[in-house]
């Protein structure tokens, strides 16, 4: 089974993913996955460039389950 990645990226960078919809914010930052990206940035573009093109983090799948669980 593929695992999906996720990122961090700081909230005021939304916009520029024209993100609609519920996301999860966690105080200044916006947790997303890398379907949010997928029109973002250049064709062939890693997720990991997008990412830190828009000053994010990347971080796991489990990262990102703990973050939600808290």
């Amino acid at each position: 089974m593929r695992e999906y990645m996720y990122a961090l990226i700081p909230v005021d960078k939304a916009p520029e993913l024209n993100i609609s919809g519920t996301r999860h914010r966690l105080g200044e930052e916006l947790l997303i996955c890398e379907s949010d990206v997928s029109t973002y940035g250049e064709p062939g573009e890693s997720f990991e460039s997008k990412v830190d093109r828009l000053g994010g983090i990347v971080i796991t799948d489990t990262e990102a389950e703990q973050l939600l669980n808290k």
